[in-house]
């Protein structure tokens, strides 16, 4: 039969056991607060950052794509060797 106040009282054995069980959630419990405490804090750190990017990909995203530059025209030199004779 389970131990409860409106039962017989628990043997000592068992409300140690039960006290110890209680002990320890409490510390897992508190141990896990502790972790979201820290984790909230990380989460909070990145939200402007995370803004700061979004602003960024938008802003450029709505500007005109660059056509590549053309490069220059090569300049042959202006040396007799280099002219081509005119068959005409």
């Amino acid at each position: 039969m389970p131990c409860s106040p409106r039962s017989v009282p628990c043997p000592p054995p068992i409300r140690a056991h039960l006290e110890e069980q209680e002990r320890e959630i409490a510390a897992q419990a508190e141990a896990i607060r502790g972790r979201n405490a820290e984790l909230t804090a990380q989460l909070q750190e990145f939200g402007p950052g995370a803004e700061e990017v979004r602003i960024a990909r938008k802003t450029l995203l709505t500007l005109p794509v660059p056509s590549p530059p053309t490069p220059p025209a090569a300049k042959l030199p202006d040396h007799r060797l280099h002219t081509l004779p005119n068959p005409g």
